[in-house]
């Protein structure tokens, strides 16, 4: 039961002309409600199978003195649906909080907040059998999924061309899963699959910025963003000749990536820089086997581990139409490692692995003046093998 919801910028306020004074125009809470109960059916008909229920809610309250005012609104609304015979439920909420203040026809401030949560579940399941063949087929399915989210935005002009802002935002969804199925056929084939997934998501972001006329004004920027799963499968196989086979495969997999970034400027003076980095991880191990009516067996099992980190961090400083300095470093590190066994009738093979790791760096500057074409090099660094790599050119 996700939302799309569509933000947009939204003008510092300005006051009203031909504002009354404070005593007459001073207003109080204006709330209105709305709620839409379950769903029913009259007595006698069919048994509700759907319910749903919503509620929403707003709150304004708006306060003027002389040239001056405020306003303060909350809305808020809430969503669930609950379908008994689909086996599925879900909810949202929501609530954003608006305030506003104007002093002058050039200077205010505006603040909001918007919280988002929501959640769904669902549970499947069935089983048919025909006793006269023996065949059978059945399954089960279960999801589950919960995410939210809180962002907030100050905007403040004390002043024409002067001001400052904030924006931060937070989210986190989850999301688990589970299936299995069964079918056996008349002759004595039977399958069995069962999967099971889940995975987690998180991020944060921040940004500050601040301006003094055009003249000056610089930003600052951050955000973090994190992900991890699981996934695991169990598959069983069994033939009418009594031959059985069966897979189980576990994988694990995350990975985390940051960014900072920083600029400014004071008058022809100008500074920028960016530093960012991340890393992957990825395991994998899966075990077979299978089975024979005449005593035979067979095994393998494998695994394998990769991981990848990088590193980045770049700027300039210069003044205009007159002199820029650049600079640029680049880091990675790569790793992987791969085993697998496996036995035949009781008597193991030899095992193979694979191990492999590789790391480079490359660095960069450049020099530009008086608008004319850059002049620069740089070096590169890679192993294994050991290269080093010289490089000039813009």
């Amino acid at each position: 039961m996700g939302k799309h919801r569509k933000s947009r910028a939204v003008p510092l306020p300005r006051i009203v002309a031909g504002a009354a004074p404070f005593a007459l125009l001073l207003a109080g809470p204006a709330t209105s409600w709305a709620a839409t109960p379950a769903d029913h059916h009259p007595s006698g008909s069919e048994p509700v199978s759907s319910l749903r229920s919503s509620l929403a809610a707003m709150t304004e309250d708006v306060y003027r003195l002389g040239d001056q005012n405020a306003t303060h609104t909350t809305e808020t609304a809430a969503e669930g649906v609950l379908d008994t015979a689909g086996g599925a439920a879900g909810f949202t909420a929501d609530r954003t909080e608006v305030a506003t203040a104007s002093v002058s026809e050039t200077s205010g401030a505006l603040s909001t907040n918007t919280q988002h949560l929501e959640g769904a579940g669902s549970h499947d399941e069935g089983l048919t059998t025909d006793p006269a063949t023996g065949a059978a087929e059945g399954h089960t399915q279960d999801s589950h999924h919960l995410g939210g989210s809180d962002a907030t935005t100050t905007l403040i002009g004390p002043a024409d061309g002067v001001g400052g802002s904030t924006v931060t935002e937070d989210a986190a969804d989850a999301v688990l899963t589970r299936n299995a199925a069964l079918t056996r056929d008349a002759r004595g084939n039977a399958h069995v699959v069962s999967e099971f997934f889940g995975e987690g998501k998180a991020s944060r972001g921040s940004g500050h910025g601040f301006w003094f006329t055009p003249a000056a004004g610089g930003e600052i920027e951050s955000a973090q963003a994190g992900r991890g799963c699981f996934t695991g499968t169990l598959d069983v196989l069994r033939d009418e000749d009594g031959t059985a086979a069966g897979t189980v495969e576990q994988a694990i997999a995350g990975e985390f990536e940051q960014r900072h970034a920083a600029e400014g400027h004071l008058g022809p003076l100008s500074a920028k820089g960016t530093s960012s980095q991340s890393g992957t991880l990825d395991l994998v191990a899966t075990h077979d086997a299978t089975s024979t009516p005449d005593g035979g067996a067979e095994s393998a099992t494998g695994g394998s581990v990769q991981g990848l980190v990088t590193d980045h961090t770049g700027g300039e400083v210069g003044i205009e139409n007159v002199v820029q300095v650049s600079g640029d470093l680049r880091t990675e590190a790569a790793a992987s490692d791969l085993v697998h066994e496996s036995t035949k009738d009781g008597v193991p093979e030899a095992p193979a692995a694979q191990h492999a790791a590789s790391v480079s760096h490359e660095a960069k500057a450049s020099l530009r003046l008086l608008r004319q074409a850059p002049l620069g090099g740089g070096l590169s660094l890679g192993a294994p093998p050991l290269n080093i790599t010289p490089s000039l050119g813009s």
